[in-house]
């Protein structure tokens, strides 16, 4: 899977390679990619990294997906605040590992544990700080369906 960053010198030493291993644990890899080098249509996932989260009343999201554009915007300013508690790349890590699972699955699913549960607590947060926190079997399922929808999408361009 081909994933686009921007800006790509803002991620934080330690977090591509975290991702990477996260989703390797299933079998997965990550094509890391600049931006302006971002293969155009529908194969590659687009990250944008946003100093300002936009101001929703109630809301604790540290990024969004919109899975049908294949795109992310994570919210540094809230992501920062769970850095500040929580040292390391295991966050943005988490979160990065989060939103592009819920692109490649292609909907709005959250588990009862693990990378894709709605909302971490303090022990995940604690437990992410020392090890990442697994994939849930019906993800792993999702996700292999996502890639397959989209390598035929990229094969139709």
């Amino acid at each position: 899977m081909t994933v686009c960053i921007e800006p790509y010198q803002s991620v934080p030493l330690g977090v591509r390679p975290l991702v990477s291993e996260m989703f390797a644990s299933i079998g997965v890899s990550v094509d890391w990619r600049v931006w302006d080098a971002c293969p155009a249509g529908v194969g590659a996932i687009r990250v944008r990294l946003s100093d300002s989260s936009p101001s929703m009343p109630n809301s604790e999201a540290l990024a969004v997906a919109r899975p049908y554009e294949g795109s992310i915007v994570v919210f540094l300013d809230r992501v920062r605040e769970e850095l500040n508690r929580h040292r390391g790349p295991s966050v943005i890590a988490h979160v990065l590992v989060h939103e592009i699972t819920h692109v490649l699955e292609g909907i709005n699913w959250h588990s009862d544990t693990g990378i894709m549960k709605a909302r971490w607590n303090s022990n995940d947060y604690g437990e992410m700080c020392h090890k990442p926190l697994p994939f849930a079997e019906e993800d792993v399922g999702l996700i292999y369906d996502g890639l397959k929808v989209r390598r035929a999408a990229v094969a139709r361009q």
